[in-house]
């Protein structure tokens, strides 16, 4: 039994703790049939099918598949009265076979479902944003105020039957926020927000635990990695008694092939080294085993970091061992004012391009791309332009960064600074330096640096590699981390980076909104929900769309948080009916109903009308 005391309170911390080394998070243990999630138990990997359940022989060969594959929880989506009806065939099936996996049922919008589903799943998750109040996505030009009491005591009416089927049939809740159906409610009083979602998590957990349940996981997702990242962090920070929720981790519409995959490392990855996170859905727009693989491979893959390569021992006695906190607001770090002239390519000068002004780092301004690049290269400009050229820099290990005649270059000193750093070490930074680390180091460094140094921290930069194995998923993680924490000020991309790690290099930088270098996708994974062929129209919208730079495209299956997830997009293609579909520009719906053979046309039309459409161009580097 929980203790009565230990309810979560809708009152937020205003620092967040960011450890030296990595520890996992504690909480209580729920069990979803067998599984057990939290506590010291080891990550679960969870999936979700694609097919309608009325679709018995399809929907269970996809079980069979996800059990096989080696998913823990397999989640399936209950829209209507049909679908529920289909699951005790499922069922029978499953257990001919010998397929026993937990289910969850995934439920927006009906409580009534909710409740009858709690006869035939383990657990149930609910929306909190959609089964009371009005999400984000509903009538957006409405300007109805909603207060939060008399929501808070609507809600507790609507799910207060569901609480009760949750205890008779002894089943797990997950309490499943998502930023792209955030309600209006929480939206006015909180702001479109991982604050938001955040309050969103608490209510709704609170209003549980007074009916009683106690077998409840969060999840907090966003289509924004950073978003997602601060949101669970809040959560995890707001809620650190022993007998805390355990935390559902999860990157939303991150979309297919490898920027869905480094939208999600972006976005997981960080927590899971800092040991938050109790269970994850990779979602993909592909096969839903795809999901699994490759959550296999990022756990696998920090579990051998943590044995192989464990974070590098701090030397300073004075600091406490712990970590440090930060304003759970704060965006970037204020390091000190670094401002370096600009000595652009001579080529682009001749081209009439823009050139750009004196660059400034550090001191809170925007996070600067620097390109490295060699004399013989002078007369290539690439089209992604960074925000500094750099010529001729050479690296051979951890060094300063400084200005000398005008130009960026590297001044090295004892390593031993860098590594072990100390109060004494960073004295020796003048003011008119800066620090530049490599992969040699995690983030526990940077945090350990930046705790020494204080608040006179020098400005802070990281070398990204010209090669690296596709499955050490440290590049992602650690430029993520850095950027979500405000840790950074400035990456180095150096001339000789191979073809593969430039791409991969720009859809990280993408992903942590650094810098748009790439057409940009929010996709949703398909589920029973889905009104077309998910995967294949993303593949072919992003076929006819992949060079426009900068552009972002929803592509969304159905209205659930299609709208709301998709909502600083530039355009929008949202399922609307049984292959039909629905076109957006910005948050406007411009066309209605049109044929899915006919939409892509429509769309490439309206981003021609609104001045986004490119011809293709021949692919460059950075």
């Amino acid at each position: 039994m929980i203790p009565m005391d230990s309810f979560l309170k809708p009152t937020f911390v205003d620092q967040l703790p960011y450890p030296f080394f990595s520890t996992r998070r504690k909480t209580r243990q729920v069990f979803v049939g067998k599984v057990a999630i939290g506590s010291d138990c080891p990550v679960v990997i969870q999936s979700m099918l694609t097919q309608h359940t009325w679709k018995v022989d399809l929907c269970f060969q996809e079980i069979k598949d996800l059990f096989h594959a080696g998913a823990q929880l397999i989640r399936i989506t209950i829209p209507s009265q049909r679908d529920l009806d289909a699951i005790p065939l499922i069922r029978k099936k499953m257990e001919e076979e010998g397929i026993f996996c937990p289910l969850i049922a995934d439920i927006h919008f009906a409580p009534h479902l909710a409740v009858s589903a709690c006869e035939w799943f383990e657990k149930v998750r609910i929306n909190p944003g959609n089964i009371s109040d009005r999400p984000k996505n509903f009538n957006p030009t409405a300007h109805k105020f909603f207060p939060l009491e008399e929501g808070r005591e609507r809600l507790k009416e609507r799910i207060e039957p569901f609480a009760k089927a949750l205890l008779r049939f002894d089943r797990a809740l997950r309490v499943g926020v998502n930023q792209g159906s955030l309600s209006q409610r929480m939206i006015q009083s909180y702001g479109d927000s991982a604050r938001g979602m955040v309050q969103s998590a608490l209510e709704a957990v609170e209003i549980f635990e007074e009916l009683g349940v106690r077998k409840i996981v969060v999840s907090l997702k966003s289509s924004n990695p950073l978003v997602a990242e601060k949101a669970y962090r809040i959560f995890a920070a707001q809620n650190t008694t022993s007998s805390a929720v355990p935390l559902h981790l999860g990157v939303t519409e991150a979309g297919n092939d490898q920027m869905a995959r480094i939208k999600s490392l972006c976005g997981i990855g960080p927590l899971l080294q800092d040991g938050i996170g109790d269970t994850l859905r990779v979602s993909l727009t592909e096969k839903s085993v795809n999901e699994i693989a490759f959550a296999k491979q990022v756990l696998n893959f920090l579990e051998h970091q943590k044995k192989h390569f464990p974070s590098p021992s701090f030397s300073n006695e004075e600091l406490e061992p712990g970590g440090y906190t930060l304003p759970f607001d704060l965006y970037r770090q204020k390091h000190r004012s670094f401002k370096v002239d600009n000595p652009i390519l001579e080529a682009v000068k001749k081209e009439g391009q823009n050139i750009k002004k004196p660059l400034q780092l550090g001191d809170g301004f925007p996070v600067a791309l620097v390109g490295c690049v060699q004399k013989k290269e002078k007369e290539q400009s690439p089209p992604s332009l960074p925000d500094l050229f750099a010529e001729n820099w050479q690296w051979d290990g951890l060094g300063y960064f400084q200005k000398k005649n005008n130009h960026a270059e590297l001044v090295f000193e004892n390593q031993t600074v860098i590594l072990h750093p100390s109060t004494e070490g960073i004295e020796k930074i003048e003011a008119g330096c800066g620090v530049l680390f490599d992969f040699s180091q995690d983030i526990f460094a940077f945090r350990q640096f930046v705790k020494a140094a204080g608040e006179d921290c020098p400005v802070l930069g990281l070398l990204l590699p010209s090669s690296w194995p596709q499955t050490d998923f440290r590049l992602e993680i650690l430029i993520s981390g850095l950027v979500c924490e405000g840790l950074v000020d400035f990456f180095v991309v150096l001339s000789d980076a191979q073809p593969l790690v430039r791409n991969r290099l720009k859809e990280i930088l993408q992903a942590v909104r650094v810098k748009l270098l790439k057409t940009d996708y929010v996709a949703c994974p398909s589920c029973g929900r889905t009104l077309f062929d998910l995967q294949a129209v993303t593949k072919k919208i992003k076929e006819k769309t992949n060079h426009l730079q900068g552009v972002k495209i929803g592509i969304m299956g159905c209205m659930v948080n299609g709208p709301g997830e998709m909502a600083d997009s530039d355009f929008g293609y949202v399922g609307s009916g049984e292959n039909r579909v629905d076109l957006y520009v910005g948050q406007k719906k411009v066309e209605k109903n049109i044929p899915q053979e006919d939409a892509l046309d429509h769309l490439v039309a309206l981003m021609k009308e609104h001045g986004k459409w490119v011809e293709v161009e021949k692919d460059e580097k950075f």
